[in-house]
């Protein structure tokens, strides 16, 4: 993910231990997400995902085969780099939005490309 961190002390224990992913900041769950995209940890995906998010499909075993049809087995993930984060609200009603840059390689091409998101 770019932590610099293996991937079992730090995006692997979000990936399997709830707990752990309940304590995490947003910055690591957007991390931990990016690098479940290249571990295939398709239930992390969709349990990582808000119900009202614009992302969220109802439909979860479609939108599970969904992701597994598209999680970039073409690309080598190299880095999320987190540009901003921000927390408002408190409690329950806490919003957090992580501003980053996912990047990768084309497998076949080695082109480099990536994409900048707010989640």
């Amino acid at each position: 993910c770019g932590s610099g961190s293996g991937y079992m002390k730090c995006c692997g224990r979000l990936h399997n231990d709830p707990a752990v992913f309940a304590a995490a900041t947003a910055e690591e769950v957007v991390r931990a997400r990016y690098s479940a995209y290249s571990e295939r940890e398709v239930d992390f995906i969709v349990g990582s995902t808000h119900p009202l998010n614009k992302n969220f499909i109802s439909d979860i075993e479609h939108w599970k085969e969904t992701i597994r049809m598209n999680c970039y087995d073409n690309f080598e993930l190299t880095s999320c780099e987190i540009l901003d984060e921000t927390y408002e609200g408190e409690g329950d009603k806490q919003i957090a939005k992580v501003k980053f840059v996912a990047k990768m390689t084309q497998v076949d091409s080695r082109e480099k490309t990536a994409f900048q998101e707010t989640s």
